[in-house]
Protein backbone atom coordinates (compact mmCIF):
# COMPACT_ATOMS: atom_id res chain seq x y z
CA UNK A 1 0.00 0.00 0.00
CA UNK A 2 1.30 3.64 -0.91
CA UNK A 3 1.65 6.18 1.93
CA UNK A 4 -0.24 9.26 1.43
CA UNK A 5 2.39 10.79 0.11
CA UNK A 6 3.62 8.40 -2.57
CA UNK A 7 -0.05 8.59 -3.78
CA UNK A 8 -0.28 12.45 -4.38
CA UNK A 9 2.98 12.62 -6.09
CA UNK A 10 1.69 9.51 -8.56
CA UNK A 11 -0.04 10.20 -11.86
CA UNK A 12 -1.63 6.83 -11.24
CA UNK A 13 -3.47 8.50 -8.18
CA UNK A 14 -3.84 11.97 -10.07
CA UNK A 15 -4.63 11.32 -13.92
CA UNK A 16 -5.53 15.27 -14.31
CA UNK A 17 -1.58 15.92 -14.23
CA UNK A 18 -1.08 16.79 -17.57
CA UNK A 19 2.17 19.02 -17.57
CA UNK A 20 4.55 20.18 -14.75
CA UNK A 21 2.22 23.29 -13.83
CA UNK A 22 -0.55 21.53 -12.93
CA UNK A 23 0.97 18.75 -10.59
CA UNK A 24 1.72 21.53 -7.66
CA UNK A 25 -1.72 22.18 -7.76
CA UNK A 26 -3.11 18.29 -7.89
CA UNK A 27 -0.67 17.44 -5.64
CA UNK A 28 -2.14 20.27 -3.01
CA UNK A 29 -5.78 19.22 -3.73
CA UNK A 30 -4.75 15.39 -2.85
CA UNK A 31 -3.66 16.48 0.43
CA UNK A 32 -6.17 18.61 1.08
CA UNK A 33 -8.73 15.88 0.55
CA UNK A 34 -7.10 13.71 2.57
CA UNK A 35 -6.28 16.05 5.44
CA UNK A 36 -10.66 16.65 5.33
CA UNK A 37 -11.12 12.77 5.27
CA UNK A 38 -8.63 11.91 8.34
CA UNK A 39 -10.09 14.94 10.36
CA UNK A 40 -11.81 14.49 13.97
CA UNK A 41 -14.66 16.59 14.73
CA UNK A 42 -15.84 17.80 17.99
CA UNK A 43 -19.16 16.34 19.79
CA UNK A 44 -19.65 20.47 20.62
CA UNK A 45 -18.78 21.36 17.21
CA UNK A 46 -21.11 19.20 15.69
CA UNK A 47 -23.26 15.63 15.42
CA UNK A 48 -23.57 12.69 13.45
CA UNK A 49 -26.33 11.68 10.89
CA UNK A 50 -28.93 9.41 12.72
CA UNK A 51 -27.66 5.74 12.58
CA UNK A 52 -23.96 7.24 10.68
CA UNK A 53 -21.61 4.63 11.02
CA UNK A 54 -18.74 6.50 12.96
CA UNK A 55 -15.23 6.10 14.27
CA UNK A 56 -15.10 7.66 18.51
CA UNK A 57 -12.84 9.25 20.81
CA UNK A 58 -12.59 8.98 23.91
CA UNK A 59 -11.57 11.41 26.45
CA UNK A 60 -8.75 8.90 27.19
CA UNK A 61 -7.87 8.82 23.45
CA UNK A 62 -9.28 5.42 23.13
CA UNK A 63 -10.79 4.55 19.30
CA UNK A 64 -13.71 3.08 18.46
CA UNK A 65 -15.91 2.10 15.66
CA UNK A 66 -20.41 2.42 16.31
CA UNK A 67 -22.92 4.67 15.34
CA UNK A 68 -24.88 7.81 16.24
CA UNK A 69 -28.46 7.06 17.15
CA UNK A 70 -30.46 10.46 18.25
CA UNK A 71 -27.95 12.42 20.19
CA UNK A 72 -26.13 9.24 21.83
CA UNK A 73 -22.61 7.00 20.61
CA UNK A 74 -23.37 3.61 20.77
CA UNK A 75 -21.09 0.64 20.25
CA UNK A 76 -21.75 -1.47 17.34
CA UNK A 77 -23.81 -3.94 19.83
CA UNK A 78 -26.35 -1.14 20.91
CA UNK A 79 -24.34 -0.52 23.96
CA UNK A 80 -24.22 3.34 24.66
CA UNK A 81 -20.76 4.92 24.68
CA UNK A 82 -19.65 7.33 27.20
CA UNK A 83 -17.01 9.94 27.45
CA UNK A 84 -17.46 10.72 23.42
CA UNK A 85 -15.36 13.77 22.34
CA UNK A 86 -14.89 13.72 18.77
CA UNK A 87 -15.94 11.70 15.91
CA UNK A 88 -15.25 10.96 12.25
CA UNK A 89 -17.27 9.00 9.48
CA UNK A 90 -16.27 5.62 8.69
CA UNK A 91 -17.80 6.26 4.62
CA UNK A 92 -17.26 10.20 3.09
CA UNK A 93 -19.85 11.08 1.02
Amino acid sequence: MKTIKEAAQSNEENPVILTQGYKLTAYISFQAGVKFAQRWISVEDEEPKHAQKVLMKTQSGYVEGGYYDYATFRHNDDRLCYGITHWRPIELE
